[in-house]
């Protein structure tokens, strides 16, 4: 009789034979993916999906498990790759492969592009050897064509494009948050315009000056951008370069179209011309053209010739006396003409000695000038006389107490005769050549009686009566260089 332990394996062993009967022999393959009731626990299949390829499943419980499967991989060391692909083949049949190349990862996109990412260095290849390279350079990301060792780079501050040499082209930020650009040639000759708060400038650099095309360059109005001034270089000779050089002072550009206005020329662009402290100063100027020229001064107008030449022409035919233009011109004038109303008060008196001339109140007869360019003078009186058979003698004196200027001067042959009483408007004159031009200078008049009689010079009022003689006229006339004489 068998024992219960006997009955236990025999159980067990009926067991394992039926889950034995049921186990899978092989691995199937098929399409699409295996029921929920298909298959037992532990059974494997293979089964390729639509749009998705080939599938390893295997069933735990009463669930399906799957992962995709790939062709072989041609790397001996298959956990140095990995082949990627797309979920969906309708979005795209690219394949994309990562995988260890030295110090390196690369990225294979396709046949003709790859990616390959180093320590600090990024490299993006074409199948033709074309392609850039990124590199972190101490927080500087360095971009370069493969094609050449040129390098642009990309920092926080600036932007700096093919370095060669010393010379760059960047665009940043500088010192004193400046923005600026510097623009070479691919020497070391290079442009630097630099923008801030206040101005665009151009600072130093290795080559010529900044060069602006004038249809590219317009100031504008800081309150209204629509009002601009534009700069036209067409009018300059080829080849040529024309220099505008503004002077240190405040003023308002001209036009050659002003005319009468308040405008301020730079008179000292001129070669020969020179303005300061309210002195224009041309130093090769000779002569003015102009259809109609008129100085109009708000104070006084000087006519100042260092060699003492003035000339008046008409239509350059001079018909002044010879650099003489200013003869005739009155240097001095006295006018002596008594107020008083005494008995004699209007009258001067003479005796048989010449002495200066003096009316009653004290005044002498005489005028002051300065001499003119010529330095001859004509020295004229005018007077009232009255004579009773007299014949009255004058002279002139350069001092206040009678001084004979020159016998030639002093008429004691008689000025003014009278064979009975007789009243004349008496007009004398003297010549004095060899003054001094710009010499000041007092001349006298002396008069004295030769004959007995009774003469006296009569000027102003006559007493109470309110009637009048004519006043005593002295004049200083300016001569020209020239004077013709004879005998």
């Amino acid at each position: 009789m068998k024992s219960r332990n006997d009955k236990g394996r025999l159980k067990a062993k009926k067991d394992l034979n039926a889950v034995q009967s049921r186990k899978q022999k092989v691995v199937t393959i098929g399409q699409g993916f295996p029921g929920k009731m298909e298959g037992h626990e532990g059974d494997i299949v293979i089964r390729r999906i639509p749009q998705k390829g080939l599938h390893l499943f295997a069933k735990y419980g009463q669930r399906w498990y799957s992962i995709p499967l790939e062709t072989a991989s041609e790397s001996k060391t298959d956990r140095d790759r990995i082949i990627i692909k797309p979920k969906n083949p309708k979005e795209s049949n690219l394949a994309y492969e990562l995988h260890k190349v030295g110090e390196a990862v690369k990225l294979t996109l396709d046949a003709t592009s790859n990616h390959l990412f180093g320590k600090g260095l990024t490299k993006i290849i074409s199948s033709d050897g074309t392609g850039v390279q990124l590199k972190n350079d101490s927080g500087v990301l360095k971009v370069r064509n493969l094609a050449d060792d040129a390098d642009a780079e990309l920092k926080a501050s600036k932007l700096t494009v093919s370095a060669v040499a010393a010379a760059v082209n960047e665009i940043g930020k500088g010192a004193s948050d400046n923005k600026y650009l510097t623009v070479h040639d691919g020497s070391a000759t290079y442009h630097t315009v630099m923008v801030n708060d206040s101005a665009v400038v151009q600072t130093s650099g290795g080559g010529t000056a900044l060069k602006i095309a004038d249809n590219n360059l317009y100031i504008v109005d800081n309150s209204d951008n629509t009002k601009l001034v534009d700069f036209q270089v067409s009018g300059v000779d080829a080849g040529t370069t024309r220099t505008l050089t503004i002077p240190n002072a405040n003023g308002t550009i001209a036009l050659t179209s002003d005319s009468g206005g308040a405008v301020s020329l730079g008179l000292n662009d001129l070669s020969d011309v020179s303005y300061s402290s309210g002195d224009l100063t041309i130093s090769s100027l000779d002569k003015i053209i102009a259809d109609d020229f008129v100085v109009d001064s708000g104070a006084s107008v000087e006519l100042d010739s260092h060699n003492g030449n003035f000339v008046a022409k008409k239509a350059g035919t001079e018909f002044s006396a010879a650099n003489s233009s200013y003869a005739g011109m009155i240097l001095g004038y006295t006018r002596i003409q008594n107020d008083g109303t005494g008995t004699g008060d209007a009258l001067i008196t003479m005796d048989a000695t010449l002495s200066v001339l003096q009316t009653v109140a004290g005044t002498d007869l005489s005028v002051t000038f300065k001499a003119p360019p010529s330095g001859n003078v004509e020295i004229q009186m005018i007077a009232s006389l009255y004579a009773s058979s007299k014949t009255v003698e004058l002279a002139l004196s350069d001092n206040a107490t009678f001084n004979e200027v020159n016998e030639i001067h002093t008429y004691d042959a008689g000025a003014q005769s009278s064979d009975e009483t007789d009243v004349n408007m008496t007009t004398v004159s003297f010549v004095v050549t060899g003054l001094t031009a710009g010499s000041s200078y007092t001349y006298y008049i002396g008069g004295a009686e030769t004959s007995s009689g009774t003469s006296y010079f009569r000027h102003g009022r006559f007493r109470t009566t309110g009637t009048h003689y004519p006043p005593i006229i002295i004049k200083a006339i300016a001569l020209p260089a020239t004077i013709t004489t004879g005998q």
